[in-house]
């Protein structure tokens, strides 16, 4: 897998072209979490107690928290609440390599294969929910978050 002259795989494309880029010594000690989005999940009991999953597939949608603490922030000037971004995740997905494919795009040259199990980060659309950034002036620490969820 190719790193980017940020020292990370962490892709954050702006579909608007404003804000959102990573800054060398952004994005050392990067964290990013894919959780399954809550709210639409329509989970039901049948008349013989049986528990069912009644959710239409398309409701199956992830939210991201990307966060780091590190010299420099990304340049979040220009970046807002509801803004559209492509993300090359540093999280990775898997499926079975016999019966399974790939949900998501994968990031160009994530893909390897252990045993039974087929690896790969994932590329996801998001909206932009949440921006945070701040500073520790005196050993010069940014942190910064961004979460988004599945478009």
């Amino acid at each position: 897998m190719a790193l980017t002259d940020t020292g990370t795989t962490l892709l954050i494309i702006p579909q608007d072209a404003n804000g959102g880029t990573l800054a060398p010594y952004s994005a050392r000690g990067l964290t990013q979490s894919l959780q399954l989005v809550q709210g639409q999940n329509d989970v039901d009991r049948t008349i013989n107690a049986e528990l069912i999953d009644l959710t239409d597939a398309a409701f199956r949608k992830y939210k991201t928290v990307i966060s780091c603490k590190d010299v420099r922030t990304p340049c979040l000037d220009g970046a807002y609440l509801g803004q559209t971004v492509t993300i090359h995740c540093i999280t990775r997905l898997s499926y079975l390599t016999d019966t399974g494919s790939p949900s998501r795009p994968e990031v160009p040259y994530s893909v390897f294969t252990e045993g039974a199990v087929t690896y790969y980060n994932p590329i996801i659309t998001f909206l932009i929910t949440n921006i945070q950034n701040s500073l520790d002036e005196y050993p010069d620490d940014n942190a910064w978050q961004i979460e988004g969820e599945e478009v």
